[in-house]
């Protein structure tokens, strides 16, 4: 069965490791998306130095969607250390600038 370790910071995690059969059923789950049941409004949020996801063919992929918009965020200025790239979900991680940014861009998106 085994699983793999979560490499994220102890403070962020949810638990110590992700099972196989989990990552399994996600890989299952993403060869059944259609592409087409994608046309709907999404702010897709990227840095460019992600560690797990190509940021750039993902911007490339929201680029042939007119109701898909691409926001890059970097990590500069945050209080974490650098290595942790996909770790985008508040000012610690991102730092202030870069988080009221995404703030702004999500307020905005969904015309709160």
């Amino acid at each position: 069965k085994g699983s793999l370790p979560s490499l994220n910071l102890k403070t962020y995690r949810e638990r110590p490791a992700t099972t196989l059969s989990e990552y399994k059923t996600m890989w299952k789950l993403q060869k059944e998306i259609k592409i087409s049941s994608l046309n709907i409004p999404t702010l897709l949020i990227t840095s460019p130095d992600d560690e797990l996801v190509q940021s750039r063919t993902l911007t490339k992929f929201a680029a042939t969607n007119p109701l898909w918009e691409a926001l890059e965020i970097t990590n500069k200025g945050r209080p974490i250390p650098s290595k942790y790239h996909h770790l985008m979900i508040d000012s610690e991680s991102l730092g202030t600038e870069n988080w009221e940014k995404i703030i702004k861009n999500i307020t905005i998106h969904f015309a709160l």
